[in-house]
């Protein structure tokens, strides 16, 4: 048993590298689907105005 451990064993540095390059591609096939806008981009004029309720 020990010794299938050690074949599957990865490091903790390796997992990292891993996990950092899993999350780069997931970011890379959601980009195309994800609309983002700065502040700068924004003009507050086409927002309508807000609306405060109490209930």
């Amino acid at each position: 048993m020990s010794s299938l451990r050690s074949i599957f064993k990865v490091n903790k540095n390796a997992a990292n590298i891993l996990c950092h390059e899993r999350t780069i591609r997931v970011k890379r096939m959601m980009q195309p689907f994800i609309l983002r806008r700065r502040k700068d981009q924004v003009r507050l004029k086409d927002l309508p105005n807000k609306i405060e309720r109490i209930e």
